[in-house]
């Protein structure tokens, strides 16, 4: 009996986190499995709280402001809807990116302290701990390097997106 209902798929950009969420997806289907993977970039995402680019634009200015409290409890929120959606369904959902990417790395830019961002992510762990999910995390011993690698194996303008979006996300 399958118990897993959520896989989170978490890395460094170009570690292999949508290439892994779509092989699963297409393994999990191939045994005829139901799985719904949510890529992190598809618009509606069940588990972000912004819709479009004003939405987007809204929660970067609350942090701006300083009101990461409210962001975070509305992050909390969604989660909670997810994790009901999640509990209901006889699928196995795929998401990468969302516990430690998404709003866990937006939180750091705008100097929300640390307990506050490892509090937030021990929350969603409780949240979705009912799903019994499975985390696959490509850890990286030298961040640096890697990017570094992705940025040669993208070439072009990588380095300058991955700044720019860093810094401006």
């Amino acid at each position: 009996m399958r118990q897993t209902g959520l896989i989170l798929v978490e890395g460094l950009p170009g570690s292999g986190k949508s290439t892994t969420a779509h092989a699963l997806t297409r393994l999990l289907a191939s045994q005829q499995i139901p799985v719904r993977w949510w890529y992190e970039e598809e618009r509606d995402h069940p588990v972000y709280i912004f819709r479009d680019r004003a939405t987007l634009q809204h929660l970067v200015d609350a942090l701006d402001r300083g009101e990461y409290r409210e962001v975070i409890l509305d992050a909390l929120a969604q989660w909670q809807s997810f994790a009901a959606t999640v509990q209901d369904m006889d699928t196995v959902v795929i998401i990468d990116s969302c516990l430690f990417g998404y709003l866990t790395w937006s939180l750091f830019p705008f100097d929300v302290p640390e307990a506050e961002i490892r509090s937030y992510v021990s929350a969603v762990a409780d949240i979705i701990a009912p799903a019994h999910p499975a985390l696959i995390y490509f850890y990286q011993d030298n961040v640096a390097a890697s990017l570094a690698r992705l940025c040669a194996r993208r070439g072009g303008d990588t380095e300058q997106r991955l700044i720019q979006r860093s810094t401006q996300s």
